[in-house]
């Protein structure tokens, strides 16, 4: 049998070991995430003014030389200066300091609004989903009469009932029926995961409901839900500031952006800067969580990886 040479051989248009290497190294989901966020300067500006604002509201009063109650009858309605950045209000007080602390209690009011909301509505709408039938149609029932009742009622009859409007009554006011519409969004997507072949198989081998709800039907609707987190802080924090700013909110000597600008309404034609300062961080706030959640939202959509 005659022996072919290896010498009559050559290798055309593919070079050694060149198949084994990879284009770009292997990453998980949300680090694909976090590169397709960073794309998006829009919102990369927006997280930057979001750390900035909160840095500030955090460190601001610290360093600050004026307290935020010391009252100086000599010196009210000051203008902006070098020594008061923000001017003072009618008490002589520093308005410097009364924005960065009335901040840190309106993102507070945010922050812990969405997330409270957010855990009771993802608990509610996932067994309303799994357990589905008689159940689901109850549990849902019970949403739409709580989503039916205005908050500001609520929030009325809180501060009635415990005889006090401060920051614990107006946040259980607000998430007394807030977390009805994330139940109501969370059953939905929860409903199209119930049918997947890994619930199937977890429901084969025997898993609880409570564990399936848990370790399977929220990890994989927590992009989802962590854009709807972005998109509620400034609607928690919008109404604080509303109901602030009708006297329901936060009271003396407490402070928040919305009673800063309820306080100074009185006075807006006299003293414009009092108004402006607390209203333009409740709407430079509102719009970067906004700008933050639409890119958010395009980050974690698997359809639109490239």
């Amino acid at each position: 049998m005659q022996t072919i040479s290896k010498d009559k051989f050559t290798i055309v248009g593919i070079e050694d070991n060149s198949a084994d290497l990879l284009a770009r190294p292997p990453i998980n989901f949300w680090k694909d995430a976090w590169r397709r966020f960073k794309m998006n300067k829009i919102a990369m500006v927006a997280l930057v003014i979001l750390v900035i604002l909160v840095a500030m509201c955090v460190f601001a009063p610290i360093l600050s030389s004026f307290d935020s109650e010391t009252i100086n009858p000599s010196n009210q309605y000051a203008p902006p200066s070098a020594e008061h950045w923000f001017g003072t209000d009618k008490l002589g007080r520093d308005e410097w300091v009364r924005v960065w602390e009335g901040g840190r209690v309106s993102l507070t009011i945010g922050l812990t609004a969405a997330l409270v909301s957010m855990t009771i509505g993802c608990i509610y709408g996932g067994i309303a989903a799994y357990c589905g039938g008689w159940v689901d149609m109850i549990m849902m029932r019970i949403v739409e009469v709580l989503i039916s009742v205005p908050y500001l009622i609520v929030v009325i009859l809180m501060s009635v009932v415990l005889g006090d409007s401060n920051l614990g009554t107006l946040l259980l006011a607000m998430t007394i029926t807030g977390w009805c519409g994330t139940a109501r969004f969370v059953r939905s997507e929860m409903l199209r995961i119930k049918s997947q072949e890994f619930t199937l198989a977890a429901q084969l081998l025997g898993v609880s409901p409570w564990k399936i709800v848990i370790r399977h039907f929220i990890p994989n609707t927590m992009s989802i839900i962590i854009v709807n987190i972005t998109f509620s802080i400034p609607s928690y924090i919008f109404s604080e500031a509303f109901l602030s700013y009708l006297g329901l909110g936060i009271q003396p000597p407490g402070t928040s952006w919305g009673a800063l600008a309820s306080s100074a309404q009185g006075t807006f034609k006299f003293y414009p800067h009092l108004l402006a300062f607390p209203v333009l961080m409740i709407a430079l706030t509102m719009l970067c969580f906004t700008l933050m959640g639409d890119g958010l939202r395009d980050a974690l959509d698997p359809k639109s990886r490239r």
